[in-house]
């Protein structure tokens, strides 16, 4: 359920599909799929938490860029991306 409703976030993706999609790719994605998956749900999540503060989605994604691989968890990678806006700013 939790995959099913980041696709039904995308424009065009009803319920039903996004359940097909996930049903036709179970399995074939393997462990690496899923951490994959689990590192761009995470930038998905500091995207949208810089977006809810005030960022723009341009702003967070080019601060995203600049943070170290070394840095894991969402709410760390919010920080991190903070300091390098503020950076940014002055």
């Amino acid at each position: 359920t939790e995959n099913v409703s980041h696709l039904v976030k995308v424009s065009g993706i009803g319920g039903k599909i996004a359940e097909k999609i996930i049903l036709e790719l179970r399995g074939k994605l393997g462990k690496a799929g899923e951490m994959e998956a689990g590192m761009l749900r995470d930038e998905s999540d500091v995207v949208e938490a810089l977006y809810s503060l005030g960022y723009s989605q341009k702003e967070a994604r080019e601060a995203l860029k600049e943070i170290s691989e070394e840095i894991i968890g969402t709410g760390e990678k919010v920080k991190e991306a903070l300091k390098i806006l503020g950076k940014n700013k002055k």
